[in-house]
């Protein structure tokens, strides 16, 4: 295990063990995921933790927490422990797939991209946010365990390489434009990551609920400069055939049984 991920992995048990279950429908995505979702049958999300965006009874979850899985699979959903760059699935096996703040926790973006085109299949959507602007790094990245933030024509490629291919895209989280602010964060969570996960879990993000707006959709990837990250609707190209793609050694049935 590479020591981001094993980093992630205690980070995010410890913030998942105290967080609340929030469903999808919870959040300002919910109307592109219905319209990505309805009529699909076998559906992905990746590193949902205890916050899910895809529906429960119909989507297969891949999380490198395990803390996120157990509390996943106790609300009913299938869920298997999972590396983003090297999922337990055969071939195209999906219709449509997620992952909401995850592709950046990996030690090599390129290729948990390239897993996702792999099992998903010709014509499926990918939905699908990262961090933007590698100028913006901060030591706040650093403490929750991003390994990069994307510069738009590096998230591109990577996003081609994959056989994926960006139909819009929109807005997705905010930037303190206070240096200063990001650091007192990332003090307070450093030190005290238990109150802090509370706090942000009960109360901050249930105060900003009424103010969640759904994405304002652009065509192709849009960015301005001081946007913190993207949502971006990809739809996988028929005639793709993913960089890095490799048959799975290992393959999951969409009954949650691992074989």
């Amino acid at each position: 295990m590479d020591p981001l991920h094993k980093r992630n992995r205690l980070f995010y048990d410890s913030i998942w063990r105290r967080a609340r279950f929030r469903p999808p429908d919870f959040f300002a995505t919910w109307s592109v995921v219905d319209e990505v979702t309805r009529r699909g049958e076998r559906l992905l999300e990746i590193g949902p933790g205890a916050r899910p965006r895809f529906p429960l009874d119909r989507t297969v979850f891949a999380d490198s927490s395990r803390e996120a899985v157990r509390r996943l699979q106790a609300c009913g959903a299938r869920a298997f422990l999972a590396d983003a760059i090297q999922l337990p699935f055969a071939d195209e096996v999906f219709e449509a797939a997620c992952a909401i703040d995850v592709v950046e926790h990996a030690a090599e973006p390129r290729s948990a991209l390239a897993e996702i085109g792999r099992v998903l299949r010709a014509g499926g959507q990918l939905l699908v946010a990262v961090p933007i602007h590698s100028r913006q790094w901060t030591s706040f990245d650093e403490l929750v365990g991003h390994s990069v933030r994307f510069d738009l024509d590096e998230l591109l490629q990577m996003l081609a390489g994959a056989g994926l291919h960006v139909d819009r895209s929109a807005a997705f989280g905010c930037m303190p434009r206070s240096g200063k602010l990001l650091g007192a964060g990332a003090w307070v969570l450093r030190r005290f990551r238990g109150p802090a996960a509370w706090f942000e879990d009960r109360i901050v993000v249930p105060v900003l609920r009424p103010f969640q707006r759904p994405p304002r959709w652009q065509d192709g990837l849009v960015a301005a400069p001081r946007q913190a990250g993207v949502l971006c609707l990809c739809s996988k190209r028929p005639s793709a055939a993913p960089l890095g793609a490799r048959v799975a050694t290992k393959s999951a049935d969409l009954n949650g049984q691992a074989s």
